[in-house]
């Protein structure tokens, strides 16, 4: 899990970046999408599937992660920027979508759709959105929409590092 330290680095780092103004905000997690993507996009269908261990992810399960829990920001900065709930939706840490067994490369590009998602429903925030409403995040705790668009830079960081470690030990 998540030392108390690390907590309150990140959630510093969160409230710290969602005071930025939005282009700011948008070229933080531009830039996290950007070098996440870097690190996956040349993997073939074999080295994406590649497991570190039986019980630990592959970059392909990484991706389908990524591409979870990146269009649930997206709906959260949308819904929470303009003061409403969220709609509900099952899951939380972990979640994956289902793989299909499209290729990889086609993971890849609804990752880039998903980024795209995510940026819009930044842009298309009120001005200025709304401070008040909040969700939930399980180890940050309630963030707003601008703060959940900064968290999303912290986890992509977080799975470039999970990516590179993937590949490292899958040669």
């Amino acid at each position: 899990m998540v030392t108390e330290d690390i907590r309150a680095r990140v959630i510093a780092f969160i409230e710290r970046e969602a005071a930025k103004p939005r282009d700011e905000i948008a070229a933080l997690v531009r830039d996290a999408h950007a070098r996440f993507l870097e690190r996956i996009e040349p993997l073939d269908d074999t080295r994406a599937a590649a497991k570190p261990a039986p019980e630990e992810w592959s970059v392909r399960e990484l991706t389908r992660h990524v591409i979870a829990s990146e269009g649930r920001v997206a709906e959260l900065i949308h819904h929470l920027g303009r003061g409403e709930d969220a709609p509900p939706r099952p899951g939380g840490i972990g979640m994956t979508i289902d793989d299909d067994g499209r290729p990889f490369a086609a993971y890849v590009a609804l990752l880039r759709q998903t980024n795209e998602l995510l940026l819009g429903a930044l842009a298309g925030l009120p001005d200025p959105p709304d401070e008040a409403k909040k969700a939930p995040h399980p180890w940050f705790g309630p963030l707003t929409s601008l703060q959940w668009a900064a968290f999303q830079c912290v986890h992509d960081r977080d799975h470039i590092q999970h990516a590179d470690k993937i590949i490292a030990a899958t040669g």
